[in-house]
């Protein structure tokens, strides 16, 4: 093989290897600007206080989510009243949420909301449901009891 033939070769050989290495950098880049994918959505608990008053509520939580796929912080937005314990509850199962692995990436975020349903009265219509990407309702059954001695 001549020389000129070889310097041929090779530059063409450089110029595939190059553009596939930009190849897969886009894709990188285009992984890490994308919204996370949820991998495990965790429902909270119902808070005790606004169940017995059969109180709901809507709460926001913005995530942080590391190149792992774990949530890095979950800040709750405002609370209405936080003596409730919406927020506490949504920050709470929002922290136990897995998302997509994405090594090399910087955090991304992610803002979940946590619709508390109360009350349903049927009880098949106590659930969670899960909406996705970022939404999860927890419905319970408004129960009574009737405590009076017969």
């Amino acid at each position: 093989m001549r020389a000129s033939t070889r310097r041929l070769v090779t530059l063409s050989l450089l110029t595939v290897g190059a553009s596939v290495a930009l190849r897969a950098e886009e894709a990188a880049v285009k992984a890490c600007t994308r919204p996370p994918a949820v991998v495990l959505a965790v429902a909270p608990a119902f808070p005790d206080l606004p169940w017995k008053a059969r109180m709901g509520a809507d709460q926001w939580v913005q995530v942080e989510v590391s190149d792992g796929g774990d949530v890095a912080t979950a800040t709750m937005e405002a609370e209405m009243n936080p003596s409730l314990g919406f927020g506490n509850a949504a920050v709470s199962a929002a922290r136990r949420w897995k998302f997509e692995a994405v090594p090399g990436c910087p955090t991304r975020a992610a803002r979940l909301l946590f619709r508390f349903v109360m009350p349903v009265t049927k009880p098949d219509q106590a659930c969670v449901q899960f909406k996705p990407p970022y939404e999860v309702d927890v419905a319970v059954l408004a129960i009574s009891v009737d405590v009076r001695m017969n």
